[in-house]
């Protein structure tokens, strides 16, 4: 496969991501205009969907694995935190403080 058939690829790829992401934002504005819905209902129903997006990912976030370097060589933001090494290790489990800001975002 040629790099213009590969960008051609990622090109539709990214394209198709986008307009997939706008209808998913678009639906409900849609729905409270043109089809009558409570506009108190849909913020509603954002919110809880952060809070179950929360209840997720912060978990996650704290108990990720550190990142490893030999991977890749991006530059990570809040380098000085990547940096400390450790955390509390609870059931099996390891708590990363570093972790912590992230989650909290």
């Amino acid at each position: 496969m040629s790099d213009s058939e590969t960008d051609a690829r990622t090109a539709a790829r990214r394209t198709a991501s986008f307009l997939a992401v706008a209808a998913a934002t678009l639906y409900p504005l849609a729905g409270v205009l043109a089809f009558g819905w409570d506009l108190l209902t849909v913020l509603v129903l954002y919110w809880v969907e952060m809070g179950v997006a929360a209840l997720w990912g912060v978990p996650r976030a704290l108990l990720a694995v550190p990142f490893d370097r030999s991977v890749s060589s991006h530059a990570l933001p809040l380098a000085g935190l990547r940096e400390k090494r450790g955390g509390w290790t609870y059931r099996g489990h390891t708590l990363y403080v570093r972790n912590v800001p992230t989650a909290l975002l």
